[in-house]
């Protein structure tokens, strides 16, 4: 078992147990399908009030004036946050920011090492404890780069971090849904509303030029989503 003596493998499952408990467990009668809309409609709106008040709190100005001033913006996301990278990148250049996303480990370490002080990284996880994400913005921040993270507090990411947009996961023993993923979604929709605020008439002509060339394209009413 690969385990010194019976003691180390006593422990080993103690620990195997602790967290793999809540995904043992039988379903509940409350997991029925016409209670999961109600179910996770409920737990969505506790994580983000749990959220709602440590964002209130967050340095958004500074980091929305880093994302200002910067030549090149960087985000790198990993797992989870992934497609939220994405989506961090679809919206800053719906503002004129010039922006890339990198998912891959390897690959974000590489870009890493090419930064400068003019470049600001944004680093996205949820536990802020990733081995690579957490050695990537090490070397960024040693070539100058300033790092905003949207991460838990008191994290090895957030001890890094020169703008720090808090993020506390709140996940529960309903296993089928993460949670933690709407609450990095309301600190990004936060952060990039906070530069598009600051960024004032350029913003809105650049949401208009973007809301004409759609309208034009696919027809319908005004108030469609700027996108689809």
């Amino acid at each position: 078992m690969g385990c010194r003596d019976v003691r180390e493998l006593k422990l080993r499952l103690a620990q195997a147990a602790a967290v793999g408990q809540r995904f043992l467990q039988a379903g509940t009668p409350g997991d029925a399908p016409e209670h999961i809309a109600t179910r996770v409609f409920d737990e969505l709106q506790t994580a983000l009030a749990h959220n709602h008040q440590l964002l209130r709190q967050a340095p958004l100005a500074g980091a929305a004036a880093a994302l200002r001033a910067a030549r090149m913006i960087y985000v790198f996301g990993m797992g989870g946050s992934t497609a939220l990278a994405d989506e961090m990148r679809f919206r800053l250049v719906r503002l004129g920011r010039p922006v890339a996303t990198y998912q891959d480990g390897l690959l974000q370490r590489m870009v890493a090492s090419t930064v400068s002080r003019d470049t600001v990284l944004i680093a996205l996880s949820t536990t802020g404890r990733v081995p690579e994400m957490v050695e990537n913005c090490q070397i960024a921040r040693s070539y100058g780069a300033t790092v905003i993270a949207l991460t838990a507090p008191a994290s090895p990411l957030a001890r890094l971090a020169d703008w720090l947009i808090p993020i506390v996961a709140f996940e529960t023993d309903f296993i089928y849904k993460p949670s933690s993923r709407y609450a990095m979604m309301m600190a990004l929709d936060v952060l990039v509303t906070e530069l598009a605020v600051s960024q004032g008439d350029e913003s809105r002509e650049l949401l208009r030029r973007m809301k004409h060339a759609l309208d034009t394209h696919r027809g319908g009413g005004d108030r469609q989503p700027l996108g689809d």
